[in-house]
């Protein structure tokens, strides 16, 4: 094991470890259950690609299900930008969400910054929401790679007049992606899902994942 998955490892171990409920300050728990599929597709030439995908979120009481499309652009190697709009639906009412976001790659590294912009039906006001996630990759067989990320969501304006702004998640992932073929690989992981509610006991989501993604 490389240096680099060991420090990954460790730092998810520790961010579990400290977002354990404590006597102190009881954390609500949930179990939820992700299940995505993605296609995605080369669109005028090599450096854009069109890709659409899916999502149906089995959770305690509330099920959601997410389609999505977006638009990328390589601009260098390092940059790639593009925009987005997805369709959600849960028990609580419908969203539209156009996004915008870019991709910084470091080799096995990837941060990703995207804003969002949040129509939630019934809602006051536009909610905007903005999302930073640090993803690291490593190689760890010939068709196999380890995926390690954590994503700060952040409420830039909520959909609720005079509210704050706030904290609304932080995500710890571990997972694993395995190809198939050349366009078809499919991955596992395991989610920690951490919510700071204001006045209330925040809640600890686990949140395994199964998907498959393929590209034509």
């Amino acid at each position: 094991m490389t240096i680099h998955l060991r420090a990954v490892c460790a730092f998810l171990a520790a961010a579990g470890a400290a977002l354990q409920p404590s006597p102190a300050r009881a954390a609500e728990e949930d179990t939820q259950l992700w299940l995505n599929a993605a296609a995605a597709t080369a669109l005028f030439d090599d450096a854009t690609s069109l890709t659409f995908d899916i999502s149906e979120r089995l959770r305690e009481g509330d099920d959601q299900f997410l389609a999505r499309i977006s638009l990328d652009h390589k601009v260098s190697d390092a940059i790639t930008i593009g925009t987005g709009y997805a369709w959600v639906s849960a028990g609580t009412g419908q969203e539209h969400r156009p996004h915008q976001q870019v991709n910084v790659t470091f080799g096995q590294v990837v941060f990703r910054g995207r804003f969002e912009q949040r129509f939630l039906e019934g809602a006051d006001r536009v909610a905007l929401r903005g999302r930073a996630r640090v993803q690291f990759a490593p190689q760890i067989a010939d068709r196999t790679r380890a995926v390690f990320s954590t994503e700060w969501l952040y409420n830039l304006q909520q959909a609720t007049r005079g509210t704050d702004p706030r904290t609304e998640q932080l995500r710890f992932i571990a997972g694993i992606e395995q190809s198939v073929t050349k366009t078809v690989r499919v991955t596992g992981s395991y989610g920690l899902f951490y919510n700071p509610l204001p006045g209330a006991p925040d809640r600890i989501s686990h949140v395994p994942s199964i998907g498959v993604v393929t590209r034509f």
